[in-house]
């Protein structure tokens, strides 16, 4: 397994400190995707080199993480995070890059749309 990998589940652990003890798996497939995404997203996060870039992998992982606790409330993450950066393969690490990239730009466009159409609302006048 890659050593970057390895790193990344160190800095998720970090986020992780406060989650429950016992799963309920929902959709194994579908954790397993945003896990590979969080992880490949704070690999990149940890070799970023500018603060944007490590801000916007920062950004990516809360995504996936907010993702996989909206889908699975008492999941394990640290338990999990483990268990996935052990099983992922270069494969699977090089496809997890190409598909995490494109739902992050296909939802960074729904978000501008959204702040386009509360822009449109206007200011309200204050009470």
């Amino acid at each position: 397994m890659p050593r970057p990998i390895l790193s990344a589940v160190g800095v998720l652990s970090l986020a992780l400190l406060a989650a429950p003890a016992h799963a309920a798996a929902a959709d194994p497939a579908a954790a397993s995707k945003d896990l590979q995404c969080a992880l490949v997203l704070a690999v990149m996060g940890a070799q970023a080199t500018t603060p944007e870039m490590k801000q916007g992998a920062i950004g990516g992982v809360s995504y996936y993480l907010g993702r996989l606790k909206g889908r699975e409330p008492d999941i394990d993450l640290p338990a999990r995070v483990t268990a996935e950066a052990k099983a992922m393969q270069p494969a699977d690490i090089q496809a997890a890059g190409t598909r995490c990239g494109a739902e992050l730009k296909a939802f960074g466009a729904e978000s501008q749309t959204v702040g386009a159409a509360l822009k449109a609302l206007g200011p309200k006048p204050p009470k």
